[in-house]
């Protein structure tokens, strides 16, 4: 028996069940990745579509929210809170969703984010609220925002 082929074919053996296992795992690595970033993505779209059902969740606030995109000043105060507060929901859904791009060159998102920033910051109450509460934003979102908008 020789002892030193014994020992290589163990050795090739070792290093074949090492190289198979760091593949499957690799292979488990890139799975779980791409389940993160999916339930990220659809935290950010269920969060976003909460702050659209309680805009559209009755016709009182739905009133509020056309008013208030007018103009903040023709509300009143309690109506300025919910229509803060319901402004400050969306922009931090849309801050959410930024914060997990990796690349915003390359995300599909990115058109779909353009378009809802303009839709909620071009109007008079929108771009009141933002004046007043964008520090309440990353700088990184408030800079490709106010880009976005230009």
């Amino acid at each position: 028996m020789n002892w030193d082929a014994i020992g290589a074919v163990g050795e090739v053996a070792g290093a074949i069940a090492v190289f198979l296992t760091l593949l499957y795992l690799t292979v488990q690595v890139r799975h779980s990745r791409r389940l993160i970033e999916s339930q990220v993505t659809k935290s950010s779209y269920d969060q976003f579509a909460s702050v659209l059902g309680v805009m559209g969740s009755s016709p009182q606030v739905c009133d509020l929210m056309v008013r208030g995109f007018h103009s903040m000043g023709d509300l009143t105060e309690a109506e300025q809170f919910q229509f803060g507060n319901v402004m400050f929901l969306g922009l931090n859904a849309l801050e959410h969703r930024f914060k997990q791009s990796d690349d915003l060159a390359r995300d599909p998102d990115v058109p779909m984010l353009r378009e809802v920033a303009k839709l909620w910051l071009d109007h008079p109450g929108g771009q009141a609220f933002w004046r007043q509460n964008r520090t309440a934003f990353s700088a990184d979102f408030t800079t490709w925002l106010n880009q976005q908008r230009n």
